[in-house]
């Protein structure tokens, strides 16, 4: 029979994560540019703790940091040793979670979203014209 690899649940949890992350950046791109003078975007790193047993202190350390759309979260880096992380020095820099150009050692098993944050520029009158 066919038989699964052992960690299969972390490369769902990771390929599933990436593909949703990729779609959102790529949604937001088409929003942004749709809305482009309206709307000033802007994003947040959300860690989820209950979904990591050992979570990057990295990760940890970027929740509820709010960027502008297209700037870059600095990730302090760690390396793990046993179930300990310690820090090396270094920091990668990643649009979001998942960022396709960041190192596996950021992204597999990650459980970290991010959120869209919109400020609409000007007022908007009851009937949701512009004012």
């Amino acid at each position: 029979g066919l038989e699964m690899p052992s960690n299969i649940r972390a490369i769902a949890i990771t390929e599933v994560r990436s593909a949703i992350h990729q779609s959102k950046w790529e949604y937001v791109q088409r929003l942004v540019a749709a809305n482009h003078g309206l709307a000033v975007f802007k994003k947040k790193w959300v860690h989820h703790p209950s979904l990591s047993v050992n979570p990057r202190p990295g990760h940890r350390a970027m929740n509820g940091k709010i960027l502008a759309l297209t700037d870059f979260f600095k990730i302090p880096t760690f390396r793990r040793s046993g179930k300990n992380w310690k820090p090396d020095g270094g920091s990668v820099w990643m649009l979001h979670p998942h960022d396709a150009e960041a190192p596996a050692s950021e992204v597999i098993n990650c459980n970290c979203d991010y959120d869209i944050l919109v400020d609409m520029v000007g007022g908007v009158d009851d009937n949701g014209g512009r004012s």
